[in-house]
């Protein structure tokens, strides 16, 4: 059987007739090379200021509310196939629209289309090519943000093909409901059929040319990143980068299966390949990633008996979620996303100020994240960022704990896509409050969180905390150290250093920053 290679094509990379031909171009050279290529289309994306009038989703989002603007779809669809002479099926488009109930009905179409139409140019011009209808090669769940469960990967193997064409962001229930995938669904549905085919490697179509250090738009003229783990991608995509977000890479990283970042209008550059491990001594760290939108609480520390988990249950009684955490100098620091925040900032400020001592509450706050797996000595380079920037850094977060709290047993727990579980930290407290064991501190890097306990100091009891820990969060890994001596566990490098400050100073601390790592 053939190698299969994945080419997840985004919204601008399938809109324009001189994208067909390109992809057109990449698809003869994987097949003629002994490669079966599988494109997951998205739907069609002009680009541009204008996004309400130029992605075929946000209009099938207006179509949906009976606006009229059938008639700038049809034009977009007509645009790509009348230049390619090949047909868009008008008629059935309008029968499928008039049928339409659901936004899920509406939505999916502008991938389903999109698929179909570029399948009919690949035959054109004479590629075996095979459309495949995402409704029944993708099993979904029922619940609410839809999800993949099962691949039917016989759709794809069909030795008379030398390609085939899917449509992304979309599926179909096992009771016959077609479903949306959440935001990025395309990439996820790459993702997904990449692992069930043990594809060589899954090739993200991008706007942009690869990854980067740091934000293009606060410096300019970089040349994408060579090589990066899937660590580090997840870790720039929490903190701002969101070329792709975890979703999108997780069953490929499960698999071990090589991304690769690339983009169809830089033909000459091999963008960024994303694998499992790399060669941190070439690279230590691999970028600097920005994100605004938080608001930061003070709090000076107390020691009376389940603090944290009484901190942390007026959060989550309140629906709001814990972002980061970090406990140094007497003081705790709590991270919240605006978004998390909003009409409940005054009501969880008096809880805060009735039930604790909290000494301060910052809105506008930006954080920044140092990533890299090469990092040595966290608490130097905490400093070195710190010393750069000055007076600018209101508080810090990452592996503070380790090492520097006598006489304190640190439990270090890593999962991917931690961050992305809303009360996660809540969890890690209320377990273990479950097992009587005193929390005396909490740290908090992307994707990890350090607690730290006074009462553990043998090795079975250690070793029995941890068997609880992994029944109840499956993490990927824990570690457990005491006075900065590995106990258990694999000794793991930190992967990210990320301070907080004032969202008017973020641009010229990543400046300041990129130059003092990457200069």
């Amino acid at each position: 059987m053939k190698a299969i290679e994945i080419y997840k094509s985004g919204g601008t990379s399938t809109a324009t007739p001189e994208n067909y031909r390109l992809l057109e171009n990449l698809v003869r050279e994987k097949i003629h090379s002994g490669i079966k290529p599988i494109v997951v289309v998205s739907a069609p994306d002009l680009g541009g200021n204008n996004k309400d009038n130029n992605r075929i989703t946000q209009l099938l989002r207006r179509l949906e509310k009976r606006e009229d603007v059938l008639p700038r779809i049809l034009e977009i669809y007509g645009s790509i196939a009348k230049p390619l002479e090949i047909k868009f099926n008008e008629e059935q488009f309008r029968a499928d629209v008039k049928k339409a109930k659901t936004l899920d009905e509406f939505l999916y179409l502008g991938e389903h289309y999109n698929a179909w139409m570029l399948n009919r140019y690949f035959i054109q011009r004479g590629i075996s090519s095979h459309w495949i209808d995402a409704r029944d090669a993708l099993r979904t769940t029922e619940n609410y943000p839809s999800k993949i469960e099962h691949v039917f990967t016989s759709y794809f193997l069909k030795e008379a093909d030398d390609a085939c064409v899917i449509g992304g962001f979309y599926g179909q229930t096992s009771s016959g409901k077609l479903t949306i995938l959440p935001n990025g669904g395309s990439d996820v549905t790459a993702d997904y059929v990449a692992a069930a085919l043990e594809a060589k490697q899954n090739i993200n179509l991008k706007e942009v040319e690869g990854i980067f250090l740091v934000d293009p738009a606060i410096v300019g003229d970089q040349k994408p990143l060579v090589e990066m783990t899937y660590r580090e991608v997840r870790e720039l995509a929490y903190a701002g980068n969101r070329v792709l977000q975890e979703e999108s890479m997780a069953q490929c990283r499960i698999a071990g299966i090589p991304m690769r970042v690339c983009s169809l209008a830089f033909p000459n550059s091999e963008g960024t390949r994303i694998v499992l491990e790399r060669d941190v001594t070439q690279k230590p760290i691999v970028g600097i990633a920005s994100k605004k939108g938080f608001t930061q609480f003070s709090l000076i520390r107390e020691e009376r008996e389940n603090y944290f988990i009484d901190l942390l249950d007026t959060f989550s009684r309140r629906g709001v979620s814990v972002d980061m955490i970090g406990t140094e100098n007497g003081l705790v620091s709590i991270i919240v996303d605006n978004k998390n925040i909003r009409e409940k900032e005054e009501m969880l400020e008096e809880a805060l100020s009735n039930n604790f001592k909290l000494e301060s509450s910052r809105t506008n706050i930006a954080l920044i994240s140092i990533v890299g797996e090469g990092i040595v000595d966290a608490l130097a380079q905490r400093e070195r960022i710190l010393n750069n920037l000055d007076n600018s850094v209101i508080a810090s977060y990452g592996p503070i704990l380790g090492g520097v709290a006598t006489g304190t047993t640190i439990y270090h727990i890593e999962k991917f896509g931690m961050n992305n579980e809303t009360g996660f930290a809540m969890q890690i407290c209320a377990i273990f409050s479950e097992a009587e064991v005193p929390v005396r501190g909490m740290s908090t890097t992307i994707d990890s969180l350090s607690i730290g306990t006074n009462l553990h100091v043998f090795k079975p009891e250690i070793v029995e905390m941890c068997n609880y820990l992994k029944e109840r969060v499956r993490p990927d890994s824990i570690s457990v150290t005491r006075n900065g001596l590995l106990l258990h566990g694999p000794r793991n490098g930190i992967s990210n250093i990320t301070i907080a400050l004032t969202e008017d100073m973020l641009d010229f601390a990543v400046r300041k920053l990129y130059l003092e790592y990457f200069s």
